[in-house]
C-alpha cells in the first residue's frame, strides 16, 4: 500500500493529514526553543481583576477626585505611572504542529535541539502556574497610602477654609442693635417709649423688621415677653453700616394710682422688642432687648433676661 503524502510546514517539518473522527479534538503543537520559551514566560501579562483592595483605593480615589481638582491630577498622574509600568506585554507564538491530546512535555532533541513540544492544555496549565498571584504590592500600598495622606490633608484644609469663610463672614456681617430707651415716664402725659436701632456691622442689614412693645405688670409676676398691652409693628427696611432709624411704642396717660404703684414697686414697667434681619450672605439673624422702668420713673434699666444677639 502506498504511504500518504506528507506536507511540510513553514519551516521544513513534515507533517502528515490525519483525518479526524466524528467528535475527535485536535491540539496545536507550539515549537519554540529555549531563548523563545524563555522572552514568552518573561512577557506574561498578570491575572487581570479587582480585588477588595483595588475597590477601595478606587473609592478613595474617586472621592479625593470629587473634593479637589488640583490633587485629583497629582493622584491620576502617579496612577497613570503606576499602570504604565504593571501593564501587560503580550506577543504570540506560531503553531508549527500537531501531537496527539495528553502528550507529555518531551525533547525532541533528534530533529532539532533545544525545541520544546507542549499541546495546547498542556501550554496554558504552564502559563497559569508561571503568571504571578493577584494581591496586595508595592504599587497598591503606595497608591492607598498616597490617597490616605492626601484625604487627610484635604480635610484638614477643608476645615480651616471653613473656619476662615466663617470668621470672614462674621466680620464682615451686619451687627443690628438698639441703644437705650429715650424719655422718661411723665405721669401728665401719655407714655411715649423711643428706642434706636442701629447697624454696627460693615455691610447692609436686609429686611429688616422690628416690633417694639409696653406693658404693665405686678412686679412680683415672672417678665414672659407676650401679651403686650401696647404693640408697634414696624416696616421692612435696609439698613446701610452706621445707619439708624427710630422704633416707638406709644401707651396711654397713666392713672395716679398706677404712677403710685410704679413709684412704691408693686407694678413694673417692661419696655421690649425684637429685630429680625438678614445679612448679604443670606443667613437669618434675631435680636431681642427687654427694659424696666426705673421706680424714679426717671430713665430704664436694662432687664436680666431677654436680651439676645446672633
Amino acid at each position: 500500500m502506498a504511504d500518504k503524502p506528507k506536507k511540510n510546514d513553514d519551516r521544513g517539518n513534515s507533517q502528515e493529514d490525519v483525518p479526524l473522527k466524528p467528535g475527535e479534538k485536535t491540539s496545536v503543537t507550539a515549537k519554540v526553543d529555549d531563548a523563545q520559551f524563555q522572552e514568552i514566560i518573561d512577557h506574561l501579562p498578570p491575572k487581570s481583576g479587582r480585588n477588595r483592595h483595588n475597590i477601595l483605593t478606587l473609592v478613595v480615589s474617586v472621592f479625593v477626585l470629587i473634593v479637589f481638582g488640583l490633587q485629583w491630577q497629582t493622584l491620576r498622574q502617579t496612577t497613570e505611572m503606576s499602570r504604565n509600568d504593571q501593564r501587560a506585554q503580550v506577543g504570540e507564538i506560531e503553531p508549527v504542529g500537531k501531537i496527539g491530546p495528553g502528550a507529555p512535555l518531551i525533547n525532541t532533541g533528534e530533529e532539532t535541539p533545544g525545541i520544546v513540544k507542549v499541546d495546547h492544555a498542556q501550554f496554558q496549565e504552564i502559563i497559569d502556574h508561571l503568571q504571578p498571584k493577584s494581591g496586595w504590592d508595592r504599587h497598591k500600598t503606595l497608591t492607598l497610602l498616597v490617597s490616605i495622606f492626601v484625604l487627610i490633608v484635604l480635610v484638614l484644609q477643608w476645615r480651616t477654609l471653613c473656619q476662615t469663610i466663617r470668621m470672614s463672614r462674621t466680620d464682615q456681617r451686619a451687627w443690628v442693635g438698639q441703644t437705650d430707651p429715650d424719655g422718661k415716664i411723665d405721669p401728665r402725659a401719655p407714655l411715649n417709649c423711643t428706642i434706636t436701632i442701629k447697624n454696627f456691622g460693615r455691610t447692609p442689614a436686609l429686611n429688616v423688621k422690628q416690633e417694639v412693645h409696653l406693658r404693665f405688670q405686678p412686679a412680683n409676676n415672672p417678665f414672659v415677653p407676650d401679651a403686650p398691652e401696647a404693640k408697634q409693628p414696624g416696616s421692612n427696611c435696609v439698613l446701610q453700616p452706621d445707619q439708624e432709624v427710630k422704633a416707638y411704642v406709644t401707651y396711654r396717660k397713666p392713672t395716679e394710682e398706677e404712677v403710685d404703684n410704679i413709684k412704691s414697686g408693686k407694678i413694673t414697667v417692661y419696655f421690649f422688642g425684637e429685630i429680625a434681619y438678614e445679612d448679604i450672605f443670606e443667613k437669618q439673624h434675631l435680636t431681642t432687648f427687654a427694659y424696666y422702668a426705673n421706680p424714679s420713673m426717671k430713665g430704664w434699666s436694662a432687664l436680666h433676661t431677654y436680651n439676645y444677639a446672633d
